[in-house]
């Protein structure tokens, strides 16, 4: 199994925070058919998605995004591709 992580901080309030990522979400289970669960909290949010091959989970806080991917060993030969693919997505989101 492969794993990396992304950090992203910023300074969007936190509300436009949690519909950007929630909108994330929404693109994770449109495009590439994942499940996601979004889970709201008073400081934080939590994204964990999943489908086979691959899970992870974003933490949405109020100054920074962390998001952690684990993938399956037949994805594992395309972790660098993936990656990048998932920041350019990531920061497009955060970009609009």
């Amino acid at each position: 199994m492969t794993s990396f992580s992304i950090h992203r901080n910023h300074s969007i309030e936190f509300l436009e925070i949690r519909n950007i990522a929630f909108s994330w979400a929404e693109y994770l289970e449109s495009e590439y058919r994942m499940i996601c669960i979004y889970e709201e909290g008073d400081f934080e949010d939590l994204i964990n998605f999943s489908k086979p091959g691959v899970h992870g989970e974003l933490l949405v806080a109020h100054t920074n995004l962390k998001l952690n991917v684990h993938l399956g060993i037949l994805l594992s030969p395309f972790s660098k591709k993936i990656e990048k693919q998932i920041i350019s997505n990531l920061d497009l989101f955060l970009n609009n």
